[in-house]
């Protein structure tokens, strides 16, 4: 879907304000195909029917009988419709691989390297994702260079990093994490850090330590060292006020080292982690 597929966040932002604007009016798919791509303009339909069936797929829109499509809860609502996109992604393609087999699989392999090992194309990433995450065992679709395209249109929009001066992603999932905060905390305030890092891993198993992140990076070491990625967010969140890292200059926590994190005096007193806070106005 979002690997091979040319649907784009905006296509499917798109197909969620019409239908928005439609309110009661009923939308069939074929209504929808000549409203993005008249016949006598495009060649071809299919970008509008790989879109429509991505909504379906992130259960924001369902389809009735008579090929009458409308929103679902998900696609309701008073959000922006960037926000119930974002929520759909999340939910069905970072936190699980059944809708979409390769995304938070790739994003986990790329997290897991820390930055070390970029390749040089994307037919160079394919050979290496499914030789180290599949030992080159023959897959039923395997991941190859289209899929990668694919899937790069949707990094940063999830909030899974950003394109540096040269397009090249890094990872930093510091929006990602940002949305799971009040999730991991529940109605703590303070966590220590190895049930902070196991809320992670549970909230977003694609990050260190979850069981895509793991399936994806069959070797990574079981040191409490974060990823490169990891490290940056959650020293971006810090910085940004919204948690707390306290590490003491003894701690034996989770380390950040990869990030080089800034020693401030107060609370960043080294590099690994006693404890997290959640600061007001976070959840």
């Amino acid at each position: 879907m979002f690997t091979d597929g040319p649907v784009t966040p905006l296509h499917l932002e798109t197909l969620i304000e019409v239908l928005r604007r439609l309110g009661t009016r009923k939308a069939t798919r074929e209504t929808l195909y000549g409203m993005f791509q008249p016949k006598g303009v495009a060649d071809s339909q299919e970008q509008s029917k790989v879109v429509i069936r991505t909504a379906i797929d992130l259960d924001l829109v369902i389809e009735r009988e008579g090929s009458e499509l409308e929103l679902t809860e998900s696609g309701k609502g008073r959000r922006s419709v960037r926000e119930c996109v974002l929520d759909a992604f999340h939910k069905r393609v970072l936190s699980k691989t059944d809708v979409e087999y390769y995304f938070a699989l790739f994003y986990s392999y790329m997290l897991g390297l820390n930055g070390d090992a970029v390749k040089d194309n994307r037919d160079d990433w394919a050979m290496a994702f499914n030789r180290d995450v599949f030992g080159n065992t023959k897959q039923a679709n395997p991941f190859n260079a289209e899929k990668w395209s694919g899937l790069h249109r949707w990094l940063v929009f999830a909030g899974l990093g950003w394109n540096d001066p040269s397009d090249t992603f890094q990872c930093n999932p510091f929006e990602r994490l940002k949305r799971k905060l009040p999730n991991i905390f529940g109605e703590e305030k303070k966590l220590d850090d190895d049930t902070f890092m196991d809320r992670l891993a549970t909230e977003c198993p694609e990050l260190d330590g979850g069981v895509i992140f793991k399936q994806a990076n069959r070797n990574a070491s079981d040191s409490r060292f974060c990823t490169l990625g990891l490290s940056h967010a959650l020293t971006q969140l810090h910085l940004e006020n919204r948690i707390e890292l306290h590490c003491s200059p003894d701690s034996g926590g989770w380390s950040l080292k990869q990030a080089s994190p800034p020693i401030d005096g107060k609370s960043l007193l080294s590099d690994r982690i006693d404890f997290v806070v959640i600061k007001k106005g976070a959840k």
